[in-house]
């Protein structure tokens, strides 16, 4: 019983994990308002972002 609830919560915690956003260009996490404006500060310009399971 014991495999199965490490198992349960192995795959729960995997689910629960945040997403980043990060800008194409310069690799760099984007801040929620960055995410939302599709604008990277860093860049100074409009960016389309990828979203990844790991910051940059």
């Amino acid at each position: 019983m014991t495999s199965s609830v490490d198992a349960a919560r192995n795959i729960h915690s995997k689910l629960l994990r945040p997403t980043f956003h990060i800008c194409k260009s310069c690799s760099r996490t984007l801040s929620v308002a960055e995410f939302i404006e599709r604008h990277c500060e860093n860049c100074k310009r409009d960016v389309e972002v990828i979203a990844t399971k790991e910051p940059a």
